[in-house]
């Protein structure tokens, strides 16, 4: 009461400063101030600031001040209400072309992304924001906040060590003093979580002790919520339910008082927690419905995955398996809205290889036009020469010797930094194209998710069947895109790594238990080039798949092989099992079955001959001949 007392002093006074830019500085500080202790305080002194500054028409304050509000918005999670305003004071700052505050900008744009889980655009505004300071000059502390906020974003990804590096790397800048020392400690608290996912537990001890006194010393809300949480953390982890009640209950008593939505529902979290481990979980159950109630009108979908997840598990640890499904498949669509908002980004992504294709091609004419322009001054200076008197023969060589030396100097120092771009260029592109194979993963998956899901609104035996089947053939060209991301080899695949990988979902996919299925996986290891490596892939998805539907189903002592090897220019494929037989020893010439037309098809794309022996099961013996497309084959050492 005090404090509001003070403030409202203060406020009053404000209107006696004439000088409308120092109001606007009393008004910041004066925001600053209340900022960790009271957000209802904070929100009406901004409101205050906004309604005086549209009213004495200084646009500049009021844009200010209006980039400002969206900091409360987002703790409210009004996220279209956020996006509106940021849009506004976006587009008055471009006009200004002023970097520093186009930069506070895409700070904000970059949070607010952050919230929402849509990481990648998160990153990208982070990134404009850290280039527009470095502009505006303005370094000081904003930097360390910039790359705190991406540090953030890492741990938030699960890339701890991405996290953990920018987070060093920025202290070390503090220690040496290229940036200013106000987010030291709160970049160590940040740091500190990305140590507890990989270091030891003797290297985040003393970290998070420090963290926890830094903290706890500070007098307002908002640092101590942090202290008590980390205190929470340690005493939770080291089963100390005493401690634990302490700085739970010291938790949620702030949290009410800062009245910020993210704070309250970390409270009700660790509320579970602590019941979950200390009593029991029938009496954890109701803090985790209050965290799923405040969620209701928020799309933080990230929140409410790990709700959804936390009621799986407790259901399954009741052995209410019904309850506990109900939640996974509420989990399982959430997490494939998470999947579908990264489809955006993809999008964006093939803009952004648009321009930059133009733009080496420009690059490209630009060099054409260059070297083209050197070839003619050459012939015109050699013209001179020549026309030269005779009596300057040596004199005027010298002169051309000695120019045409700078010229090459020039030239080679203009070659040198035209191959450091292209090569720059190159490792650019390379990673666009991982990226590229990452995103197209992402998408298959999602397909692959919606049919899943589509299955269980369906009543015929046959859409299901059918819905199953496309399912596993859009997942056997995911597996290819994902191993293709994990290489650095971006024109080829391996052979030996994929078809493991392709085997095993199979087997998993039809509930086959390893142990009562003879598999016999063989191999061989060589690179493949993605056109032949595509269909090849299909043709086995389908062979392996009719194996385990019609020729293993309900077998007393199932047998299946699957074989590539390299044998001079020819690929040898062979999956047999030991089923009742396929029941022809050549595919028809117009098949039944959508899967041996399948078969069929791409065998003639890759000009594979197939061999079919129905003596003891199915055998498919394929041969494709790589003789006419030697490029496409690379062996592995």
């Amino acid at each position: 009461e005090d404090r509001i007392a003070d403030v409202k002093i203060k406020l009053d006074s404000l209107s006696s400063i004439s000088d409308l830019k120092e109001r606007g500085l009393a008004y910041t500080e004066l925001s600053r101030n209340q900022r960790f202790h009271s957000v209802k305080l904070t929100r009406e002194i901004l409101e205050l600031a906004l309604e005086d500054f549209k009213r004495n028409g200084n646009d500049s304050l009021y844009h200010v001040f209006l980039g400002t509000k969206t900091w409360d918005l987002m703790s409210l999670r009004e996220k279209d209400k956020t996006i509106e305003i940021l849009d506004t004071v976006h587009a008055y700052w471009q006009v200004k072309q002023d970097p520093y505050h186009l930069a506070a900008t895409y700070k904000k744009y970059g949070w607010h992304h952050q919230l929402y889980g849509n990481y990648p655009e998160a990153l990208d505004n982070y990134y404009k924001s850290i280039e527009l300071y470095k502009r505006s000059g303005k370094i000081g502390n904003n930097l360390p906040d910039m790359y705190n906020r991406v540090g953030i974003l890492f741990n938030s990804i699960g890339n701890h060590q991405a996290s953990y590096d920018v987070l060093e790397s920025t202290l070390n800048k503090i220690v040496n003093g290229e940036f200013q020392d106000r987010f030291k400690k709160t970049i160590t608290a940040n740091l500190l979580n990305a140590m507890v996912e990989i270091k030891s537990l003797e290297e985040v001890v003393p970290v998070r002790d420090s963290v926890i006194n830094f903290y706890l010393s500070y007098s307002s809300y908002k640092f101590q919520i942090y202290g008590w949480y980390y205190t929470f953390d340690k005493h939770f982890e080291n089963k100390d339910c005493k401690q634990a009640s302490i700085a739970m209950n010291n938790y949620r008593e702030m949290a009410e008082k800062f009245d910020e939505v993210g704070m309250k529902l970390d409270g009700e979290i660790i509320s579970y927690q602590y019941y979950n481990l200390c009593s029991s979980p029938s009496s954890a159950l109701p803090y985790l419905s209050i965290a799923e109630k405040m969620l209701e009108g928020f799309e933080d979908n990230h929140s409410k995955l790990e709700i959804y997840e936390t009621y799986d598990e407790h259901y399954r640890n009741e052995n209410n398996y019904k309850k506990a499904y109900s939640y996974k498949a509420a989990a399982d669509s959430i997490r494939d809205i998470i999947l579908s908002e990264e489809k955006l980004a993809y999008i964006s992504q093939l803009e952004i290889d648009r321009i930059k294709r133009n733009a080496k091609n420009e690059i490209d004419t630009l060099m054409l036009d260059f070297n083209k322009n050197v070839d003619r001054l050459k012939k015109e200076k050699v013209q001179k020469y020549i026309l030269g008197g005779i009596a300057f023969v040596l004199f005027m060589i010298g002169i051309w010797i000695f120019r045409l030396y700078q010229s090459r100097n020039k030239f080679s120092q203009e070659l040198e930094s035209s191959n450091t771009e292209l090569k720059k260029s190159l490792d650019e592109n390379k990673y666009l194209i991982k990226e590229i194979h990452h995103r197209v993963k992402n998408n298959l998956q999602v397909v692959s998710s919606l049919l899943g899901l589509q299955k269980y609104y369906e009543n015929d035996e046959r859409i299901i069947q059918a819905l199953n089947t496309g399912k596993e053939r859009v997942q056997s060209i995911s597996i290819l895109h994902k191993t293709l991301y994990g290489q650095e080899d971006l024109s080829t695949v391996n052979v030996k790594l994929y078809f493991e990988d392709l085997v095993t979902h199979l087997v998993h996919t039809y509930h086959q238990d390893e142990t009562y299925l003879k598999l016999t996986k063989e191999f061989d290891n060589f690179n493949l080039d993605i056109d032949t490596l595509i269909p090849l892939g299909l043709i086995v998805n389908e062979l392996v798949t009719n194996a385990f539907k019609y020729g293993l189903n309900n077998h007393h002592n199932p047998t299946l092989l699957v074989s590539i090897k390299k044998v001079e220019n020819i690929i040898w494929l062979e999956i047999s099992d030991n089923g009742p037989g396929i029941g022809f020893t050549e595919i028809p010439e117009r098949p039944k079955s959508l899967g041996m037309q399948l078969v069929k098809s791409f065998s003639e794309k890759i000009e594979a001959d197939i061999n079919i022996d129905i003596n003891n099961g199915t055998t498919f013996l394929i041969s494709v001949p790589l003789e006419k497309n030697p490029v496409r084959i690379h062996m592995i050492a």
